[in-house]
């Protein structure tokens, strides 16, 4: 499971004899199980939520009502940032599960949207397209060595995915592409942050992840308001 490989949890111990309560120490930042052991890490994850109410905006002050799929992205975005929360807070394999899953949801659905509404496909491709590619996201950490570029390997299929959405939009010439192209830079920036957390803990012993959520806040807001204004002003 990607979730496992995530939380270091060896080969040996994966399926059986794991507690969904079993405490998870990956970052820096955190010093003991406490609840506000890493409140860098906790906090940060307001991006999502602020970046969310950004969205919920666009989404209320729309012309036209939209489609479900992009009226779930705020909902979606502001769940991202609640179960990292519980994340960094409760330290606990449940708490990475939920953080992991609803990344993945939200991923699979953005796909979906642009897809389907964006780029126009029938509906079942566009589906089966982001379904293809949740299975894809949540099993390619399994190719992967563990522990490569700090649990940040499991990101690429994300990253592969912006760069083809950016490149259809750019050759078509479409408004968003601008944005998407930013949205890729901060997210490099991002995965730079989250990779260096732990071989930074020496020079700067609260770590860099908390840095990842403020930028990664910023790439699903910006990359969720300019898909909504895309689709806005194609209806």
């Amino acid at each position: 499971m990607q979730i496992l490989l995530v939380c270091n949890i060896a080969p040996s111990q994966q399926g059986y004899g794991v507690s969904p309560t079993q405490f998870i120490d990956l970052y820096c930042e955190r010093t003991d199980p406490s609840f506000w052991s890493e409140p860098l890490n906790a906090l940060t994850n307001a991006s999502f939520l602020i970046g969310a109410w950004y969205a919920w905006r666009v989404v209320s002050n729309a012309k036209s009502k939209l489609p479900w799929a992009l009226r779930a992205l705020p909902g979606l975005l502001a769940a991202v940032g609640i179960c990292s929360f519980l994340f960094h807070t409760l330290a606990t394999l449940w708490a990475a599960v939920a953080d992991q899953l609803t990344i993945l949801l939200f991923g699979c659905v953005f796909l979906y949207a642009f897809l389907y509404h964006a780029v126009r496909l029938p509906r079942i491709p566009a589906l089966t397209v982001a379904v293809l590619f949740g299975a894809a996201s949540y099993y390619f950490p399994r190719l992967l060595p563990p522990g490569l570029l700090n649990q940040s390997g499991g990101y690429l299929p994300y990253l592969l995915g912006l760069l083809a959405m950016t490149a259809w939009l750019t050759i078509r010439r479409r408004m968003a592409a601008r944005q998407f192209a930013g949205a890729i830079m901060l997210f490099c920036l991002a995965l730079f942050f989250r990779t260096v957390d732990q071989y930074w803990c020496a020079q700067f012993p609260p770590g860099t992840h908390f840095l990842w959520h403020l930028l990664n806040g910023a790439v699903l807001a910006l990359l969720s308001i300019a898909l909504l204004h895309e689709v806005s002003r194609s209806r």
